[in-house]
């Protein structure tokens, strides 16, 4: 055989082969996981989730602007060959990598018990049960464990910066449920549409409901696809670094994370805080897009 169609043919042999022992992708159902706490037990329609595992893109890529049609989210990103089912239903695509999907739970599915696949082109990845609840409550945990809060002003809370009691603080939640008007399925609240008024939503330091008057707002944060945010005027009892949980109509987020509090309101000079531009965006899970990579 000539060299060239030798070379040829191992070539073709190579790419068949390429194809042939592609890894399907892997995952669990303890690696589905609330997007905001990183619960497996705080999954819920209207919820941004992330399924976590392997091989389940071929590269990273975010959801940009020019993605969304008509105020929904879109059920495929761009070249990245990615669909999530959530009882047979897409899911709406956030972001995704190799190795984590971020996604919106479809608002018209009911509680219960959901089977979720994705698939990466043709390659199916397991069938996996998981249980959604009827609200998903998570905040968002930082790698110190505590909760992402900022300022009214929109300065990030620190423990070199800590709030004071009786100060007013700003912390960004998922899994609250639909609006009022409801929105559809995978739709994007344009304005801060209002939490529908059947849901009761408290607050809880250290485990004590504060007074439902301290939560001055809740409303859906513009164009930021399943998040909320949260108004809430610390009382001027508020211990040292309480942990903060929120909940749903009776759905607790999970424990043990807290938020930076020190000193008493007789103290109001006590932290000097930066200066700083408040962030433009709230919805940042998972590694950074890349322009993802040609098939």
């Amino acid at each position: 055989m000539p060299a060239a169609l030798f070379a040829l043919a191992f070539l073709a042999a190579s790419v068949l082969t390429a194809q042939v022992t592609r890894v399907p992708p892997s995952y669990s159902a303890a690696t589905i996981v609330n997007a905001a706490s990183g619960d497996p037990n705080t999954l819920a329609p209207y919820t941004v989730i992330t399924i976590n595992g392997a091989n389940l893109a071929w590269s990273s890529y975010a959801m940009q602007p020019s993605d969304v049609r008509n105020s929904t989210v879109p059920i495929a990103l761009p070249n990245a060959g990615v669909h999530v089912y959530i009882r047979n239903e897409a899911a709406g695509i956030l972001r995704v990598s190799p190795t984590s999907i971020t996604v919106l739970v479809p608002g018209d599915l009911l509680p219960g018990s959901a089977i979720v696949q994705t698939v990466l082109d043709a390659l199916a990845g397991p069938q996996v049960l998981v249980n959604l609840q009827p609200f998903g409550p998570g905040l968002f945990v930082q790698n110190d464990g505590t909760i992402a809060v900022s300022t009214q002003a929109g300065v990030p809370v620190t423990p070199a910066a800590p709030l004071l009691p009786g100060e007013t603080m700003v912390v960004n939640a998922v899994g609250l449920g639909n609006a009022f008007p409801p929105l559809w399925s995978l739709e994007i609240a344009t304005a801060a549409n209002r939490l529908d008024p059947k849901t009761q939503v408290l607050v809880y330091l250290d485990d004590v409901p504060i007074d439902p008057g301290y939560v001055t707002g809740i409303a859906f944060v513009p164009n930021q696809p399943g998040i909320y945010q949260l108004t809430v005027q610390l009382p001027p009892n508020t211990p040292t670094d309480p942990e903060l949980r929120i909940s749903a109509n009776g759905i607790m987020s999970p424990a043990g994370f807290t938020i930076p509090v020190q000193g008493t309101l007789e103290q109001p000079s006590r932290v000097k805080r930066p200066v700083r531009e408040p962030a433009r965006r709230i919805l940042n899970i998972g590694p950074k897009p890349l322009k993802p990579a040609s098939q």
